[in-house]
């Protein structure tokens, strides 16, 4: 991984500052490795074969996060050329595909100089891009609604359905983030479902390992216990002072209620 290279990079003889000159060739060689390593395995792809397969997904978020990695080294947009712009295109594309499976990874994309100078030259896909990280499902419906921009689709050979499925997903986890318990009806009107096919998407949430929650049936409600934050704000700043209070509220009535108890032990 990064930690590695660099460390190795100390080891033969450099100093603990490594610059991103040094770090550049490295990230292009494993980036550039990986395509060889994807050209090799599906060649060899069947759809029975689901190692092959495994290795497939494994190689490419690999190349990926080698991709942001490169990015992260052009700080400066006068350094930015037409290489860099392909491989920010990618990352791009990649971070559209598949928001979810490295998704603490890819949240930073957005900063990156190399892929905001996207907004001059694939105007369309940053716009969808800045959907999937920061935006929700009537976002990206408004989005879709707009002839110019679903030519993006067909462009970037982006899967309209799978891209719905994961904008689904990520609106679901923007609203966990925002309450600790949500009813049914909000998740239903939200992703624009019916209510029975609620536990259904919780379930899908659950499993993409972007939040725990449970489901009150009865009460038809979902408990969250914990989900990843897609943008931290000041929006997201009050929300989490608001849970603290809460909690400082709850803590203070256990410990009072403990003194009471100690207090007639006492007397007893």
């Amino acid at each position: 991984d990064a930690s590695s290279i660099k460390a190795s990079l100390v080891l033969w003889g450099g100093d603990d500052t490594i610059d991103n000159a040094t770090l550049r060739p490295l990230y292009k060689a494993v980036s550039n490795g990986m395509d060889r390593v994807l050209a090799k395995l599906e060649k060899n792809d069947n759809e029975e074969d689901k190692t092959v397969k495994m290795k497939i997904e494994a190689a490419k978020k690999r190349k990926q996060t080698y991709m942001l990695l490169l990015l992260e080294t052009y700080k400066n947009e006068s350094k930015i050329n037409s290489e860099v712009t392909a491989y920010a295109r990618e990352a791009s594309i990649y971070a559209i595909r598949d928001p979810i499976t490295l998704f603490s990874t890819q949240r930073r994309i957005l900063s990156l100089p190399a892929v905001s100078a996207l907004k001059k030259s694939e105007s369309a896909l940053y716009d969808l891009l800045k959907i999937f990280m920061e935006g929700k499902l009537q976002d990206y419906r408004d989005f879709t609604a707009m002839p110019d921009k679903m030519t993006v689709f067909a462009t970037f050979k982006l899967n309209e359905d799978e891209c719905m499925r994961n904008m689904c997903l990520l609106s679901l986890v923007s609203l966990a983030s925002e309450h600790e318990e949500i009813p049914y009806s909000a998740i239903a009107s939200t992703l624009n479902i019916k209510e029975d096919d609620v536990e259904r998407w919780v379930i899908r949430a659950v499993g993409s390992g972007l939040m725990d929650a449970k489901m009150d049936q009865l009460r038809k409600v979902v408990l969250v216990e914990r989900c990843a934050v897609r943008q931290f704000g000041t929006k997201e700043w009050t929300a989490l002072k608001h849970r603290l209070d809460k909690w400082k509220t709850n803590v203070k009535g256990v410990l009072d209620a403990l003194d009471k108890s100690g207090a007639v032990a006492d007397g007893q």
